[in-house]
């Protein structure tokens, strides 16, 4: 299971959205987190988003059966210590570590 703190990447314009409605699951049902805010950004500039936003999120505030390892990424082309955490259900914005935000450009 993972701890602490996972960390997931979106665009400066989701995030009015964010903090009213909380992180949505994509469509499939699931949201994408890296263990490192910088991982998390590295994987927003792979989808082309230049005015990055890392939300941390505390995993002792979601349920515990919900994550699942992500897999859908190469392992051979990140990092070794790159760990890609899933989650699968709405994400309250009560449980995003507001303080901590940061900016990557």
């Amino acid at each position: 299971m993972t701890t602490g703190t996972i960390y997931h990447a979106t665009s400066a314009e989701n995030i009015e959205s964010i903090s009213i409605d909380g992180l949505k699951p994509g469509m499939f049902g699931e949201t994408y987190f890296a263990n490192t805010a910088q991982y998390a950004a590295g994987f927003a500039r792979l989808y082309g988003v230049t005015d990055i936003v890392v939300i941390p999120v505390k995993v002792e505030l979601l349920e515990e059966g919900k994550f699942s390892v992500g897999t859908d990424h190469a392992p051979q082309f990140f990092p070794e210590d790159l760990e890609v955490t899933v989650y699968h259900d709405h994400i309250p914005s009560t449980v995003i570590d507001w303080e901590t935000l940061t900016t990557w450009s």
